[in-house]
């Protein structure tokens, strides 16, 4: 009788892990201050392309592309949260950052952002404009919710586990 062949371990990677962050520095300072968005209830990163044809006569009537211009987003959804310092109500640092630069236009709507696994996982980095929703809006629990949305200024960079 032959040995049973051991399978590889597999693992599931849970999403709640992801935390965003927005630099609380001046736009394109050489060291980087992170600031997270607390009270976040979802986080999602989608990127898109634009593809050019390169269809020619020779294609023998298939089509051809190539991918001429990449874009991303970034969307958060979560509710208004902070702390409560000397009986005071202090709103979340992160939000608030987040919050300024989405009531502005030009450079002073884009923060440098960081999303990133866990506290020292890898991630992604870049410069986005800032889109704040707003305030009230549904609520199944009577918290007020906060959204942004984080579009691309540049390009997104990947990087490793701390």
């Amino acid at each position: 009788m032959t040995a049973p062949v051991p399978q590889p371990l597999q693992y599931k990677k849970l999403s709640r892990p992801w935390v965003l962050s927005v630099d609380s520095t001046a736009l394109g300072s050489d060291t980087p201050t992170y600031v997270p968005l607390k009270g976040k209830r979802s986080v999602t990163l989608g990127v898109s392309r634009t593809a050019a044809d390169t269809t020619d006569a020779e294609s023998d009537g298939w089509l051809s592309e190539i991918i001429a211009a990449r874009s991303w987003e970034i969307v958060w959804e979560g509710q208004e949260t902070g702390t409560i310092v000397a009986g005071e109500r202090v709103a979340d640092p992160g939000q608030e950052i987040a919050k300024a630069k989405g009531l502005t236009t030009g450079e002073d709507a884009q923060v440098r952002v960081m999303l990133r696994y866990g506290t020292d996982g890898p991630g992604f980095t870049g410069y986005a404009n800032v889109d704040w929703g707003g305030i009230g809006g549904a609520s199944t629990d009577g918290v007020e919710p906060a959204n942004f949305t984080f579009t691309a200024a540049g390009p997104l960079l990947p990087f490793a586990a701390a």
